[in-house]
């Protein structure tokens, strides 16, 4: 009987099955990570590729064609933030309905456009191809000062403090208020239409940080590759995780729990990072929790401490 790939444990697991270590000396960080670092010459180099597919990472039905453009740029260069570095170059590549308007084309391309004059890099080439559903492929490319800058996602160290650079579950939140066609929430919708990374904090945490990610999948998702990748376990305390004004009102149109929008929702394209304590005095955001040696990743609900289920979302699983 075939395997199916929803079957072998989803995005991660198959991203683990065909990963292979590189062998060259030039590579400092190979796949697995938020980007990979190469030398290149005297420079540092780290480069990602993020894929945006029509009616899986946006809709037409809520998104204007500059929001798309915008958010595939700013999510994109959230990677490279994450590894340490500063946002040079962009390839991109479309998959596009021959019957598409122009003006569209136009309007995604004032959003590329923009986006990536805030987050001063520059579309130097691509692809096209065509299809009846639109994809558009960003390959990022930045800078990294130097090797201290590096934030890999496997150098965390036990007794580090966790931080997190601001507010979560907006996006998922704005999400289902657009699907729903809820009014009376916009602020909340732009985080999931209009979201932007933190291109503020470029040079200002890597530095610093032992180990950093990019908030794209949930955080309960992110904690999980950090400890795993890094050996270690964690304590999250749910009272300091921060969450966007206004939150907890969607939470009630939906009967949920707004934290659980912050754990497994993603696109919020904030900064976990861990950091040791004597460089605490340097930590930008909300300290959430502690990196442990025992190997699991816990939850501090009141007086409760409960495992933090790894729940982000996942393209071959999440329906």
């Amino acid at each position: 009987m075939a395997v199916r790939l929803k079957d072998i444990g989803g995005e991660f697991s198959f991203l683990e099955r065909i990963r292979r270590t590189s062998e060259n000396s030039d590579v400092l960080v190979d796949n697995g990570d938020d980007g990979s670092v190469v030398r290149v010459g005297d420079s540092l180099l780290t480069v990602s590729t993020d894929t945006f597919v029509e009616n899986d990472h946006f809709s037409f039905d809520y998104f204007t064609p500059y929001q798309v453009g915008s958010k595939a740029i700013e999510g994109s260069v959230s990677d490279i933030i994450a590894m340490g570095g500063r946002p040079k170059h962009i390839y991109l590549s479309l998959c596009l309905d021959k019957q598409i308007e122009v003006e569209v084309l136009d309007q995604i391309y004032d959003g590329i456009y923009q986006a990536c004059k805030r987050l001063g890099c520059h579309v130097l080439g691509g692809d096209t191809t065509h299809g009846k559903q639109m994809v558009i492929s960003v390959t990022a490319i930045g800078e990294i000062e130097s090797e201290h800058d590096i934030c890999r996602r496997s150098d965390a160290k036990v007794g580090d403090s966790v931080y997190i650079t601001g507010p979560l579950g907006g996006s998922l939140a704005g999400l289902l208020l657009l699907r729903k066609k809820i009014a009376g929430h916009g602020k909340i919708e732009r985080y999931h239409l209009e979201p932007q990374c933190r291109f503020d904090l470029v040079g200002k945490i890597s530095g610093y940080a032992n180990a950093m990610i990019d908030i794209s999948d949930g955080l309960s998702s992110e904690v999980h590759h950090i400890c795993r990748m890094s050996k270690v376990g964690a304590v999250i305390d749910e009272s300091q995780v921060p969450l966007p004004v206004g939150i907890h009102a969607v939470a009630d149109i939906f009967g949920a729990n707004a934290y659980d929008y912050a754990y497994s929702g993603g696109e919020d394209f904030q900064l976990l990072y861990t950091i040791s304590k004597d460089l605490e005095s340097k930590a930008i955001g909300v300290k959430i929790g502690e990196i442990t040696a025992e190997p699991s990743v816990l939850l501090l609900r009141g007086q409760e401490t409960v495992f933090f289920e790894n729940k982000g979302y996942d393209h071959f699983i999440t329906s």
